[in-house]
């Protein structure tokens, strides 16, 4: 059974609209999950006497290179080289436009946009702009930031990504929420075509930092978080939604590094690289036994590899599980166990090689009877940022999870007594503590047979998901009820049927044959074998 990763097609989106605020009063903003601007709020007593943050979730004394719009302090950009800063084409900069800084030390730094230009690929307008400033920002501790550098771009889905916005309470104060890179797309508006990265917000669970872009966003940035502090990778530029969920697209820029480096080079400036030497980590996964059942011993498997061409240095990993579905053990040869659960796991190592990969075993004694397992697994090192994948485990359902709270579970038992043992109870849909033989008032947990013009007709229920439990039911004919074989008569049909009224994960089992003989027997055998595929219903 594969894992499978917690995506969404962005193409499934039906509305998708720009983000610029067309008013400062606008109630729209960065939404955040929880918000609390204790945890989000980059200052206090912004924008006036603003002071670092030191209660937030992310690190905000390494934000010096991200300013905000003097005039319009919900407007966030990134200073990307020292007379450089970076935001949409679509929400422009205009000569004379006061950006302001907040250093190391603390004070303030006012610098001034003196012209902008746009990005421009193979001839194509995109949705970025740098400004370039009156003057160098040097020797003032306000720090460009780098760009996250990956080999490849699948190499940037799953990041994790500090996503800078305005308060979602009003007052234009500038927040920073989180998202994690889903995948990437072409996105063309306005005459510019730009490749993008985009994140979800489901509208339903998640972590309280999840955010989602609303009006006045563009152009601010979102951060990588790596070792050497955070790194550019987007600036904000559309917002979708769809029932469940809502998602917010970036305009990537390391796809447009040469580019922007040729406006920089005029100043004898260009952006720097976050990493000397990237070593992507990549996570794939599968889990045995196939399939992973409720109640049963179950593994998953999560196996990383270094895709860089140099070792990895000081790798870690996290794995968390969700309450009430923790697992046995879990195991990662030649790591170092930091947290050992039982719902955290981390590990560290000091380094894995170039194209090596390592394998985090996660055991259950007795997978939990739910339909889903999600696991979410946290990687960082030296080379590569910090990245989150979520998966679902999707266990299945199982005779043990379904006798475990009998004082008689063996298949071959009859706790209440019926007549049926609990396999065939099982088999049926039928409850094997009711004492009772009916699934309905007009429905039998057993077999019905009646013959009309020469016809007999045979009736029995099924479940519906027979093949993923691992039942079968053969039929079996007789003439004298001592010997049993498979073979159907000839003429014999076999149909599947809803009951009206519907009985759920049920269905009607209709068999039909002629009676023509002077004596015809037929059973049904009930099989279990959890190893294989049972009886496909439609």
């Amino acid at each position: 059974m594969s894992l499978k990763p917690m995506r969404v097609p962005v193409r499934q989106a039906s509305r998708i609209s720009l983000i610029f605020a067309v008013s400062l009063v606008s109630a729209d903003a960065l939404q955040i999950r929880t918000y609390s601007a204790a945890r989000h709020d980059r200052f206090t007593g912004f924008p006036g006497t603003p002071v670092v943050n030191g209660a937030t979730w992310f690190d905000g004394s390494q934000h010096s290179g991200v300013g905000w719009v003097v005039s319009e302090p919900n407007r966030q950009l990134a200073l990307i080289s020292p007379r450089y800063v970076i935001t949409a084409n679509h929400y422009p900069l205009t000569a004379g436009t006061q950006i302001r800084f907040v250093s190391t030390s603390g004070s303030l730094v006012t610098a001034t946009v003196d012209s902008t230009t746009a990005i421009i690929k193979g001839g194509i307008p995109t949705d970025l702009l740098v400004g370039r400033l009156t003057a160098p920002i040097t020797g003032v501790g306000v720090n460009p930031l780098p760009y996250l550098n990956l080999p490849l771009q699948t190499h940037y889905v799953t990041t994790d990504q500090q996503v800078f916005g305005f308060n979602p309470t009003g007052g234009n104060h500038p927040v920073v929420g989180y998202g994690v890179i889903n995948d990437f797309d072409d996105f063309s508006f306005f005459g510019t075509t730009t490749r993008m990265s985009y994140f979800f917000h489901l509208d339903v669970g998640g972590s309280t930092d999840d955010c989602f872009f609303t009006g006045g966003d563009s152009g601010s940035p979102s951060l990588a978080t790596t070792r050497n502090g955070p790194a550019m990778v987007g600036t904000h530029s559309l917002v979708g939604d769809e029932a469940g969920f809502h998602f917010s697209i970036d305009s990537h820029i390391p796809h447009y590094i040469t580019e922007i480096n040729t406006i920089l080079a005029a100043d004898v400036e260009a952006m720097t690289p976050v990493f000397t030497d990237p070593t992507p980590l990549v996570l794939t996964g599968a889990t045995t036994p196939d399939p992973f059942r409720h109640a049963a011993a179950g593994t998953a498997t999560f196996t990383f590899e270094n895709q860089g061409v140099t070792d990895a240095l000081n790798p870690s990993v996290t794995l968390t599980f969700p309450s009430g579905a923790a697992p046995t053990t879990v195991t990662a040869s030649g790591w170092v166990n930091d947290v050992a659960g039982p719902l955290v796991w981390t590990y560290h190592r000091a380094s894995l090689a170039a194209a090596a990969t390592t394998d985090f075993v996660a055991s259950w004694s007795s997978v939990p009877a739910i339909s889903t397992l999600p696991v979410s697994i946290r990687h960082i090192s030296d080379g590569s940022p910090q990245q989150t994948s979520e998966y679902d485990l999707e266990p299945t359902v199982s005779y043990a999870a379904w006798s475990a709270g009998l004082a008689q579970p063996g298949t071959g038992d009859d706790p209440d007594g019926d007549g049926k043992t609990n396999l065939v109870e099982y088999a049926f849909g039928s409850s094997p503590t009711s004492g009772s033989t009916a699934l309905s008032p007009t429905v039998v947990a057993g077999t019905v047979i009646t013959t009309s013009g020469g016809i007999a007709t045979l009736k029995f229920p099924v479940r519906s998901d027979s093949q993923v439990r691992g039942l079968s039911y053969v039929l079996e004919f007789s003439n004298n009820l001592t010997s049993w074989t498979e073979p159907q008569p000839i003429g014999t049909t076999a149909t599947f049927a809803s009951y009206s009224p519907a009985i759920t994960g049920v269905k009607n089992r209709i068999v039909t044959f002629p009676a023509n003989e002077a004596r015809k027997f037929v059973r049904v055998r009930v099989t279990l074998d959890e190893s294989a595929p049972g009886m496909a219903v439609p």
